[in-house]
């Protein structure tokens, strides 16, 4: 028989802190586009047992992301049992049996359409925000004006895989499909209704094509626009905030993990949201750049400014405040693919060790030195602000000396200026007054001292490395009444190290004026390849 873990009570309505109770635990789950986290959290906030699976995606075609709903679920579900046994293991260390589950928050890639039919059940693979099936459309809307009135609405330049252009793809080109869709929801959303039973969708994640930034609500004009009015139903109520409880684990739950039924689950929000208030940069002179499989930084304010030619303006964790966010795929995912395609020594190398690739491959070009240039736009642009949306990756300035540690280390730098460039639309707008640094890449000491090189400004890390699923997981305090909003959570963060500019003798200032200045003359280029592959 499987054990459980209880359900602590909640004490009262009114906001109590957490660092007082010992008897209670948090879980945050981070369900990314490629992989999936879980960590539990104490009464002091401390990460006391964490589980983490790559999930992957399918590519049945080059312009086509999928991400199969019930194997993300199992994946999850795969996480939670992990976690629980891990949770156990915690609880025997400390002799204590007490310790219960008073709260679960999610946190998941954003936007995309996750489909489910009359039986509420997935029928069909999720789209993410990334695919490009609807590129099509997209070209289309542009010229007879529906992209910009659509974006013009949302404060967001209309994604591909954004869920009113994917319906409208569905409509198009699979109809039978389209016809199935009973309720649609988000990534994260989807891992909520499992859990509960319950349907929603909250502010931060319908945000990419559902909502007007003014108002923070459904609009009906943007379904008239795309042309599926007649799925406006299959959306489900919209919540105001991502910390509200929008239902209760389930005894089914309780079976398959080991976690008591009846635990609030709040709604939770898009990741990109949930790490900015995991880092505590909640204060409107900080940004946050992520330096994970997207390139992505994002700045809390108080009113709405969009730009669609620099960024997009979201909603943030309740209505009356948004974020700005700057994403570009030219992460970690240009990295993975050089180190994949051409590091097979190293990979090899690292195999029976107790060192990463990624320890072997940094060491290996700390010191190299080249003038090639990367522009490292392999996955084209989304979003199609900074650079065009056919944009491709390239080296430029290849001279015979360069190998592949040369080209990796234009790689790695090529990363470091696309968070420059984006940090610096904001340092304009705003006046940025301090960086915070956090994801996959936040890990290791050189990037984290290439990232305040580059920039030429101190570079600030916290202590949680799952700053995510910390954020979720404050969330559903907050949902329960353990902290009183979103301006105490600042005080449970904790700053570990800050990175300072180094006498370093590259010149990264010349290096990433180059970088801006060879991005022009590449779109003519892109054009070309773009009818190739076309």
């Amino acid at each position: 028989m499987i054990d459980t873990l209880m359900l602590s009570p909640i004490t009262g309505s009114h906001a109590i802190t957490s660092r007082g109770r010992e008897d209670t635990m948090f879980i945050g789950i981070d369900t990314g586009h490629t992989n999936v986290k879980a960590v539990a959290f104490d009464s002091d906030w401390n990460d006391v047992a964490e589980y983490g699976i790559e999930a992957g995606m399918e590519h049945p075609a080059e312009d086509r992301h999928e991400i199969p709903i019930d194997q993300r679920w199992g994946v999850t579900l795969e996480c939670l049992d992990e976690l629980r046994d891990r949770i156990e293991e915690h609880r025997a260390d400390r002799r204590r049996a007490d310790e219960g589950i008073e709260g679960i928050g999610l946190a998941g890639g954003g936007g995309g359409l996750y489909p489910l039919d009359a039986n509420r059940e997935p029928f069909m693979n999720g789209i993410p925000l990334l695919d490009e099936r609807g590129k099509g459309i997209i070209d289309r809307w542009k010229e007879d004006g529906t992209y910009e009135e659509i974006s013009a609405i949302t404060g967001v330049p209309l994604p591909p895989g954004s869920a009113l252009l994917s319906l409208r793809w569905l409509k198009e080109n699979e109809p039978d499909r389209y016809d199935a869709i009973e309720h649609v929801l988000q990534l994260k959303d989807v891992v909520r209704y499992k859990l509960t039973g319950d349907l929603a969708l909250e502010i931060s994640d319908a945000t990419f094509s559902l909502t007007n930034h003014r108002t923070q609500e459904y609009d009906d004009d943007l379904f008239d626009l795309a042309g599926v009015a007649d799925k406006r139903d299959a959306f489900p109520e919209l919540k105001p905030t991502s910390y509200e409880v929008a239902g209760h684990t389930t005894e089914e739950i309780r079976r398959e993990t080991g976690i008591e039924a009846g635990v609030p689950v709040v709604t939770g929000a898009h990741d990109a949201c949930a790490n900015t208030l995991g880092v505590g940069a909640i204060s409107e002179d900080i940004v946050t750049t992520a330096g994970g499989t997207w390139s992505l930084s994002t700045k809390v304010i108080d009113s709405p400014a969009v730009d669609l030619e620099r960024w997009c303006c979201e909603n943030f964790l309740e209505r009356g405040t948004w974020m700005l966010e700057i994403a570009t795929v030219t992460g970690t995912i240009s990295l993975d693919w050089f180190v994949e395609e051409f590091c097979e020594p190293e990979r090899r190398r690292a195999e029976g060790t107790d060192r990463t690739v990624w320890d072997l491959v940094e060491a290996e070009i700390a010191d190299v030195d080249t003038n090639a240039v990367f522009h490292p736009f392999l996955f084209g642009n989304p979003y199609g602000y900074l650079y065009r949306d056919n944009a491709s990756g390239s080296f430029t300035g290849l001279r015979p000396g360069d190998g592949r540690m040369e080209m990796l280390r234009a790689v790695y730098e090529a990363i470091a200026f696309m968070h420059r460039w984006q940090v610096d639309l904001f340092d304009e707008a705003f006046d940025v007054e301090e960086v915070r640094f956090t994801g996959g890449a936040a890990r290791s000491d050189f990037w984290a001292q290439m990232f305040a090189d580059v920039m030429d400004t101190k570079v600030t890390l916290t202590a949680k490395d799952e700053s995510g699923c910390f954020g979720a997981a404050m969330l559903a305090a907050i949902g329960v009444g353990e902290i009183a909003g979103l301006d105490e959570t600042t005080e449970l963060v904790e700053i570990a190290e800050e990175y300072h500019p180094s006498d370093t003798d590259v010149d990264y200032d010349a290096k990433y004026e180059a970088f801006r200045k060879l991005t022009g003359p590449l779109e003519t280029i892109w054009g070309e390849h773009y009818a190739l592959r076309s």
